[in-house]
């Protein structure tokens, strides 16, 4: 029996069981011209030395046919270049080769296929591949000594052709069938949380995508139907319930534009359901504590003229904000054609109104600039209420000066708007001279207001005069002035002053 073949032996025949069947080693490589067979049961070829790796929490897996093996712990395989297994295939498929219906397993350099019986409790896996690290060093190239059991690089040296990683499919045949394309996990089976990195790679990251090269690179990720409609997705990006903490998605780059919409969508360009939080705009938490509100706008510490701007610089068009609830809507609008939402509002009138007809205010043109229709209600706290009646607010009264022969004082009871003077005389004043000079407590503006006397003296033994508005300045002040002689006495006079 001999213990070795040491002349390189070249088998072509179809069985040579008995010639090598105690043949312990073929020191020169042997060629086998058609193959070799090697019979259930028999021992593993085993090629190289090493330790038999297991997998971490696992029973024992040793191989069962081929068995590779390179280093061990004590020492460690470093062969630069010499990988323990390596494929290597020059390859040309034309579309005239008789391939079948399915290129793909032709273009392949190696194929796995497993069966799953159909009486199998557990799921069927091609490739397992675990790659273990435990470095604890730092290079200083700037390179790590990570784990990644798998590694693909596509590479397209010529030609209008596609260079991919990686090209993964789940199929199904039944309608009780699953698919992923990909299932991408991490674990993180420590006792701290990751948090999350806005410069760079997170601790935990189960999808890490990188752009590489001298040029811009296209998208990040892109989804595309190769059937549009009939078997597109019926969601493009879903976080299921309970799957994120802190931030959904987070856009911490300087992209000109963060999320730009362009397409064509029947129901909502985008749609936030009730409960589901506010629109936040300015900051990122709410100031305001309102956990009601649907929409919070900060500003920041600049003048913002227009803290939301709405409408159009080149359409000539009729636009509204409105709001509603079940019983009626109002409407703030800007007009872009004559008598549209009120007539006689022309075009850039803004209006305001109610859901009741003819309800509205109405702020421009050239001869109305403020109309209260339908007898409705309109409210300030400064100065006026329309309701059927006038009434004034407004505080502070018109101070007297520059009084005349004999006028001891005159006293204004009421406002600006409406009141009573009070004229105490000691003595005569002659007709038409200066009573007083009255300033208003808050200008009228640049136009003189229109100033109504009414003498209320009858009933106190003084002769009835018609007091009036003998000078004015602009909406400052106006002279008081009688065209009767004044005698000893106190005249009172009612006021209406409308600017």
């Amino acid at each position: 029996m001999p213990a070795a073949l040491d002349g390189g032996p070249h088998f072509s025949g179809s069985r040579l069981d008995v010639a090598i069947a105690n043949v312990g080693q073929f020191n020169n490589s042997p060629i086998f011209s058609l193959g070799a067979t090697f019979p259930v049961g028999a021992a593993p070829m085993l090629f190289g030395s090493g330790t038999d790796l297991q997998l971490n929490g696992s029973l024992p897996f040793p191989a069962r046919n081929i068995d590779i093996r390179a280093g061990t712990a004590a020492s460690p395989d470093t062969t630069l270049n010499l990988p323990p297994f390596k494929i290597s295939r020059s390859l040309k498929i034309l579309d005239t080769d008789p391939f079948g219906s399915d290129s793909d397993p032709s273009s392949s350099s190696l194929i796995l296929q497993t069966v799953v019986d159909t009486n199998s409790d557990r799921q069927g896996i091609g490739l397992y591949s675990v790659v273990n690290t435990y470095s604890t060093t730092t290079p200083a190239s700037g390179k790590s000594a990570d784990a990644f059991p798998i590694f693909g690089i596509g590479t397209v040296v010529v030609g209008p052709h596609l260079g991919g990683g990686a090209y993964l499919e789940g199929k199904r045949l039944v309608d009780t069938g699953q698919t992923n394309g990909a299932e991408i996990r991490t674990t993180n089976l420590t006792a701290t949380d990751s948090g999350f990195s806005l410069t760079g790679h997170s601790n935990c990251t189960s999808l890490w995508v990188t752009s590489g090269g001298t040029a811009s690179n296209g998208a990040g990720i892109s989804l595309y139907a190769t059937n549009s409609p009939t078997n597109q997705y019926e969601a493009g990006i879903i976080f299921t319930t309970g799957s994120v903490r802190t931030v959904g998605f987070q856009d911490n780059s300087s992209s000109a534009t963060s999320i730009i919409i362009s397409g064509t969508h029947a129901t909502a360009a985008q749609a936030i359901a009730a409960g589901s939080g506010m629109i936040l705009s300015g900051g990122v938490a709410s100031i305001f504590g309102n956990t009601s509100c649907q929409l919070e706008l900060q500003g920041n510490n600049n003048f913002i003229d227009g803290l939301l701007a709405m409408g159009s610089v080149a359409n000539t068009k009729t636009y509204t904000a409105r709001i509603r609830n079940s019983t009626g809507q109002t409407s703030i609008g800007i007009v872009g054609v004559a008598n549209d939402l009120l007539t006689g509002a022309a075009a850039g009138d803004g209006i305001w109104r109610t859901s009741t007809a003819n309800r509205a205010i109405h702020m421009g043109g050239t001869v109305i600039c403020l109309t209260a229709s339908n007898a409705n209600v309109l409210t300030s706290d400064v100065d006026h209420t329309f309701a059927a009646h006038i009434v004034s607010t407004a505080s502070g009264t018109p101070a007297s000066s520059a009084l005349g022969t004999n006028v001891t004082s005159v006293t204004f009871t009421g406002n600006d708007v409406r009141g009573t003077i009070a004229v105490v005389m000691s003595g005569a004043l002659a007709a038409n001279t200066r009573i007083s000079t009255n300033t208003f407590a808050i200008s009228y503006g640049a136009t003189s207001p229109k100033v109504t006397l009414v003498d209320q003296t009858s009933a106190v033994g003084l002769t009835i005069v018609n007091f009036y508005v003998s000078a004015q300045s602009t909406g400052v002040s106006f002279d008081l002035a009688c065209d009767q002689a004044l005698a000893a006495g106190t005249y009172t006079i009612d006021y209406i002053v409308i600017g």
